[in-house]
């Protein structure tokens, strides 16, 4: 059920996607927009408000999150982009790099006349992937190394 309701307040599985001309998220990901990338997507698109309707909804889904919105005092009026952060708290893939990433370039793309457009800073606490998901269920170092510690 809580799948269910994240699929679809969220479009996580989209069968249309134009693989010449991509302008969704999913498009990285052959047809399905990871719910980490998607509430990224979202948190550039909507606005404040309706950000807060979009959080309600996403009480279905496990784990905290958390937007934060900070002014500068006082503001620039020579700003010609704002600075946003996505952090990923236990680790990110490259292809969850590459989903905001896109994201970010599409939301850029279809800024209106006068719009401001983002500078993505991505963080994570933890690189993760295929090499580091084989080491912690079977123990197979990543690149023949084993990580400190272990």
């Amino acid at each position: 059920a809580q799948w269910e309701a994240a699929k679809q307040c969220l479009n996580l599985v989209v069968s249309d996607v134009n693989l010449g001309d991509p302008t969704d998220v999913a498009y990285t990901f052959g047809g399905y927009a990871p719910i980490s990338v998607r509430i990224a997507e979202k948190a550039l698109r909507t606005p404040h408000d309706e950000w807060m309707k979009l959080q309600k909804s996403l009480e279905a889904v496990p784990g905290d999150m958390f937007a934060m919105t900070q002014v500068a005092f006082p503001p620039k009026t020579d700003q010609v982009y704002k600075t946003v952060l996505v952090f990923y708290v236990g680790g990110m893939t490259p292809a969850e790099t590459s989903g905001v990433r896109f994201a970010g370039v599409c939301y850029n793309g279809d800024l209106p006349h006068g719009g401001i457009p983002v500078k993505l800073l991505i963080g994570a606490s933890k690189k993760s992937g295929g090499g580091r998901l084989l080491e912690s269920l079977c123990g197979i170092p990543v690149n023949g190394v084993r990580a400190a510690g272990t």
